[in-house]
């Protein structure tokens, strides 16, 4: 008769007595296998799910780990049915299982695992196959016998660790069993069940080398309960491997025993199948000292050296490195890096600048750690290398300009890196980023961990008539410049992208901007935003911004950095502009009197920034004596002038031939153009009345004397309008310049938000 059992682990726990006596019931075994290489131990729950008096469903959960930190658990599903063929009487039976296998290297396979058995009188007949589910999975070897990366010749080597690969396997095993008992009266009086078994087994994968051996096993059931035994096998590829077991069931009584039902006690039998979901190991690369890639051109990655203390005629190697700046220059190529060492300290050899024009260049020197960087560089054999960096820190080296006009480094070029180095003394610029022209590009630019000093700027970011620019600034010193120690100005209709600290192009600031004769930031964005966060400016209380008689100058500009012979600036707006006086930002201390009653009062919007309105007879701004005035830049919004009488923009008191400019005509030594018509202006009509121009004044010869502005003093004649944006030069200005000038936006704004209170 027939009978459905549903079982679970619980049943486990049950007594002999809780289930009929012939009913195949739940346990639990305990098995441990001791060997000379590993030992395992494994928990198995064997669990009846429907059963009748010839076959079984059964399921059976799994769980092993060896001393060798590998961890397994199986879970299968298996049916047995007792046949009869003749006088062949025997258990057939198919088994599935989900096997999942935790390595000593961490790896987590998974795999399939069908099998189908014979379970004899006297012959025994297992084959069990094996299909992964899992790919294979990489680990890194640390080198034995690490080096320090280091230069070679024009190139990098580095130290990388070895590679392993290891993947699970799929395979087979079959093996042949006999049982010894029904032959030897002694193992049949003394024991419930003895067989030995011979096989072989075969294993292969895609990347590993394959496994192919035999094994033998015998197994001796003392009782139901308790069976011993002992395996060995033997392959090419893990070698020898030999075992003893016990194997220990609970509940007592819950396994059949052979020597009292025969054939059926095999329906509960443990399915045998290979434990372990098998491995392969493969060591791809055993790691080695090998060259350094560029990751843009997978090509070696060409490091030319300078050292100005080094002999003439060197080839830019390690080894014979050139001894000038200029050398290096001329041979570098697209992605070259150019590494300065310190050599003597001074620019010996590295006093005529450099320029970096060409894709991913990078300007190193000493100054800085020069490391190993996955970015922008990989390995000869793709693996990791064990260290990462190539050389230290040690003293910058120092590069200069000493031609006329000329800057320390220029930048003109996509993806380049300039840090490590001191640009001291140029006779223009120290660092000037730069693309000018359609089509001219100076994108994904990097300076760091730089000082520039002495210099006229410090670093100059600028672009113009549609060159595109991007550029970050971090851990760098700008400081002792003669105007300003960073300018940032965009005069291009196309990108243009500026990061200090804290923006878009991962700037971490760091910088310092402190001690230049100007204002130490200068900024023109076409009204954008400039982040410059977590900078040092000098003092604990962040960047200055008030009117210079605190004896404090403002720290940030607003405009066009155009102040080559500047003679004075003053801009009226609310940072250099109290009651009585107009500050000049020029540095050289022309600072003009408000008189005839203006002040703060009459402070307006202006075209750039803030303005003075002249709205009342009498006032005018009193400037001082200024040698070699050669031209003037004012912007300016005029009424209708009063009835009668000269009305003056401005007035030269050393005479009418030398420097005034009137309502009727131009001083006879003085040209006017309106900057944004481009026209020349002869006569006053020329300037739109009750709107903002641009007025460019040019003399052919200097003035000496005092200046008014809006105002002919000795007459007492004032111009009614509204006075913005002013500067006297000792030069003519360009065509360019003065374009400039007339685009100029100074409704940029600076983040410096989370300044740094200390000198970093």
């Amino acid at each position: 008769m027939r009978r459905l059992l549903l079982s679970v682990s619980a049943l486990c726990l049950l007594s002999p007595s809780a289930l009929a006596e012939d009913e195949l019931q739940a346990r639990a075994e305990a098995n441990w296998r001791y060997g000379q290489k590993r030992s395992i131990l494994m928990t198995e729950f064997w669990v009846p799910i429907a059963q009748d008096d010839k076959s079984v469903l059964y399921g059976d959960l799994r769980m092993m780990g060896d001393d060798h930190d590998n961890r397994e658990g199986n879970i299968g599903i298996g049916y047995r049915k007792m046949l009869g063929f003749k006088n062949l009487e025997g258990v057939g039976g198919a088994h599935a299982w989900l096997d999942r296998r935790i390595t000593k290297r961490g790896s987590k396979f998974h795999q399939i695992t069908l099998g189908a058995e014979w379970l004899g009188e006297t012959v025994d007949l297992r084959l069990n196959g094996y299909l992964p589910l899992s790919d294979k999975k990489e680990y890194t070897i640390p080198n034995a016998d690490p080096q320090g990366p280091a230069f070679a010749g024009t190139g990098i080597v580095v130290d990388t660790n070895g590679q392993i690969l290891e993947e699970p396997q799929h395979g087979f095993d079959i093996e042949l069993g006999w049982e010894l008992g029904s032959q030897i009266d002694f193992i049949k009086d003394h024991t419930d069940s003895v067989r030995v078994y011979g096989g072989a087994y075969y294993f292969d994968g895609d990347n590993t080398e394959n496994v192919a051996g035999w094994r033998t096993r015998f197994t001796a059931d003392v009782t139901e309960n308790i069976q011993f035994g002992a395996r060995f096998q033997r392959d090419d590829v893990r070698g020898s491997q030999g075992f003893l077991e016990a194997t220990f069931r609970f509940p007592f009584g819950h396994k059949k025993s052979y020597r009292k039902e025969g054939i059926r006690a095999r329906l509960d039998e443990s399915p045998e199948r290979d434990i372990d979901i098998v491995t392969g190991e493969q060591v791809t690369d055993s790691g080695d000292r090998v060259q350094v890639l560029n990751t843009a051109t997978a090509a070696a990655q060409e490091v030319l050296h300078v050292d100005n203390t080094a002999a003439g005629g060197g080839d830019g190697s390690a080894e014979n490195p050139f001894n000038t700046l200029a050398a290096a220059e001329s041979a570098a190529s697209a992605q070259t890096i150019i590494y300065v060492h310190t050599g003597d300290g001074g620019t010996t050899g590295q006093d005529q600048g450099v320029t970096l024009d060409k894709t991913g260049q990078q300007l190193i020197g000493a100054g800085t750690n020069f490391v190993y960087d996955s970015g922008r560089f990989s390995t000869g054999n793709g693996a990791s290398p064990t260290s990462i960096l190539i050389a230290a820190a040690g003293t910058a080296p120092k590069i200069t300009n000493v031609n006329a006009s000329s800057d320390g480094v220029r930048v003109s070029a996509n993806d380049i890196t300039v840090t490590g180095i001191t640009v001291d003394g140029a006779t223009r610029d120290g660092i000037v980023v730069e693309a000018d022209g359609a089509g001219a590009s100076a994108t994904g630019v990097n300076i760091t961990n730089v000082t520039a000093q002495n210099n006229r700027m410090g670093i100059y970011v600028h672009g113009a008539n549609g060159g595109s620019v991007s550029a970050k600034v971090q851990g760098s010193v700008t400081t002792s410049n003669s105007q300003h120690g960073i300018a940032i100005y965009d005069d291009t209709n196309a990108t243009f992208e500026a990061d200090l600290g804290g923006g878009a192009l991962g700037s971490a600031g760091n910088n310092v901007l402190a001690g230049n004769t100007l204002e130490d930031l200068a900024v023109e964005m076409d009204g954008g935003t400039l982040m410059a966060q977590n900078n040092w400016w000098g003092q604990a209380s962040g960047p200055d911004t008030d009117t210079p008689d605190i004896g404090i100058a403002p720290q940030i500009y607003y405009g066009a950095p155009i102040n080559d012979g500047l003679v004075g600036h003053w801009t009226f707006d609310t940072e250099w502009t109290t009651n009585t006086t107009a500050y000049d930002r020029s540095g050289n201390g022309n600072d003009g009197q408000l008189q005839g009653g203006l002040s703060l009062a009459d402070q307006v919007a202006g075209q750039n920034g803030e303005a003075l309105d002249f709205d009342g007879a009498g006032e005018y701004v009193q400037l001082p004596a200024m040698n070699n005035v050669l031209s003037i830049y004012l912007t300016v919004n005029v009424s209708d002038p009063q009835p009668g009488g000269w009305h003056y923009l401005l007035d030269a008191r050393n005479g009418l031939a030398n420097g005034w400019f009137a309502n009727n005509s131009i001083g006879a030594n003085w040209t006017t153009m309106i900057a944004n018509t481009n026209n020349v202006a002869v006569n006053w009509a020329n300037i739109p009345k009750n709107q903002f121009s641009d007025l460019y004044i040019q003399s052919a010869v200097s003035f000496n004397d005092d200046v008014n502005l809006m105002s002919r003093v000795s007459d007492n004649e004032t111009l009614l309008g509204i006075l913005d944006d002013t500067r006297i030069y000792s030069r003519a200005l360009s065509a360019p310049e003065i374009a400039e000038l007339y685009r100029m936006n100074t409704s940029s704004a600076v983040n410096t938000s989370n300044f740094l209170t200390v000198a970093p």
